[in-house]
């Protein structure tokens, strides 16, 4: 029986098109990249502390691009983001300086992993504090301009949401799944979403997962699952640029699926082998 051992990349999303091999092309593409402002991974190529949200979604672009060039003709991207309100953070000003930065978090090496939170950006034009930005479609009008088409921005229901102090709105219990195409010929086996209810719905709903691993911003294997059955076949290889803790290469290995797994943080675990090549 054939194993499907990951093949892993250290380097950024930005690069992928330059560090994974033109013969490794990939059906689908299914990620979750780091969300603005919410985490600081200390590296200073990371996205996510972009000083504004349109300098964030341009950087996401630019990495999704670079994948596009291993995604086949016939393939589909899946992008798994949340939205975000503007002034998040623990400190009054924007900064990179992640010296700086650690020495005002009051909440710095709380998270998982050792990530923290970042500290406020500055004031936007645009947006006030506290108002809510509505990242994911500024995300998928953003893939247009790179070269996908938008198939269906669906919703990631979370029946066990974690709390917030908010007393003037909702506390968020949803996410966003991104279905993004080359073109209207893209492979999909419509069982693969069958839940047994033989209605395909655009609300997922799945439990936010409750551990099992050290990387702070991890997203369930059940969420996947589907998007994997459906829009690759066995045999096929599945992409993450953002591979975080391998949640996307273990469910592909269980799934029949080869896998491509680029991190620029290089967090593999100890005991598999990364393919180490260094950051262009």
């Amino acid at each position: 029986m054939k194993t499907h051992t990951p093949y892993k990349v250290a380097c950024s999303a930005r690069h992928t098109h330059q560090w994974v091999p033109m013969d490794r092309m990939h059906r689908l593409c299914i990620t979750s990249p780091p969300y603005w402002m919410l985490r600081d991974y200390q590296h200073p190529a990371q996205i996510g502390l972009e000083p504004t949200p349109e300098m964030y979604v341009e950087s996401l672009c630019e990495c999704f691009k670079s994948a596009s060039q291993r995604i086949t003709e016939d393939g589909s991207l899946v992008v798994i983001i949340g939205d975000t309100y503007y002034g998040g953070g623990s400190s009054t000003e924007y900064g990179n300086n992640f010296k700086n930065f650690a020495q005002k978090s009051t909440l710095s090496g709380t998270h998982p992993g050792g990530s923290m939170r970042p500290i406020k950006p500055k004031k936007h034009q645009r947006y006030k504090v506290g108002e809510q930005i509505g990242i994911p479609w500024m995300v998928a009008d953003g893939l247009r301009d790179v070269g996908f088409m938008i198939r269906q921005v669906a919703i990631w229901a979370k029946p066990n949401p974690m709390p917030g102090p908010f007393r003037r709105r909702l506390s968020s219990s949803h996410e966003y799944i991104i279905h993004a195409t080359k073109s209207m010929k893209y492979y999909c086996d419509r069982g693969g979403y069958d839940d047994g209810s033989r209605i395909m719905r655009d609300v997922v709903t799945c439990s936010v997962s409750s551990g099992g691993h050290e990387h702070s911003a991890g997203f369930p294997k059940a969420l996947i699952r589907p998007f994997i059955a459906a829009l690759s076949a066995p045999g096929d290889m599945v992409l993450d640029p953002f591979a975080g803790s391998c949640v996307v290469g273990d469910v592909c290995a269980s799934m029949g699926r080869d896998s491509t797994l680029c991190d620029i943080n290089m967090t593999w675990p100890a005991t598999e082998a990364a393919d180490e090549r260094g950051t262009p």
